[in-house]
């Protein structure tokens, strides 16, 4: 178990995270999602946590989140740097495997990627919870490698990127 804490020293307000790394093949990640707990406030000290705070943690955790992932991913996928501007590039947090695969063959073909195996950074990509699949007709429903172990990622399914990546990807 890997623990981050982040206090703002002016407000004596902490975010705490945990993180869970089984091993590299199936790393598993927890995060709180801060968005969806604003505003949070406490009515026995009467203090509210401001929306820059938010932010700013946020973001932290965002960036802090991909380090993580790229420290662990490294061994098994190198580009996982390339592939990250991969999803940058495609700017949205759902998206299909036509439009990652047509981003990542644009990467192939200047000679910036050398791993040819698009379904193999798919699936690796799965496997450490970076993407999951969101369900064909109920879109509310997703399904990441952490939250079902024995799934397997679906080509015919949308690809939905881990909330926690969306700030230091720049998808919102």
């Amino acid at each position: 178990v890997h623990s981050s804490l982040c206090c703002m020293s002016t407000t004596y307000i902490c975010f705490y995270f945990l993180f869970f790394f089984n091993d590299t093949a199936t790393t598993e990640i927890y995060t709180l999602s801060l968005h969806d707990a604003l505003p949070i406030y406490s009515s026995k000290s009467n203090i509210k946590i401001s929306a820059a705070t938010t932010k700013f943690a946020d973001r932290a955790f965002s960036n802090y989140l991909k380090d993580e992932i790229i420290d662990e991913i490294y061994p098994i996928l190198p580009e996982i740097d390339t592939i990250f501007q991969i999803i940058t590039n495609i700017r949205k947090p759902i998206f299909s495997v036509d439009e990652f695969r047509e981003e990542y063959l644009r990467y192939l073909d200047s000679g910036t990627l050398k791993e040819k195996n698009i379904d193999f950074v798919l699936n690796t990509l799965f496997n450490f919870s970076i993407i999951g699949n969101q369900h064909k007709t109920q879109s509310k429903i997703v399904f990441f490698k952490f939250q079902q172990t024995n799934m397997n990622f679906n080509m015919t399914e949308r690809v939905i990127l881990h909330r926690g990546l969306y700030k230091s990807l720049q998808i919102i």
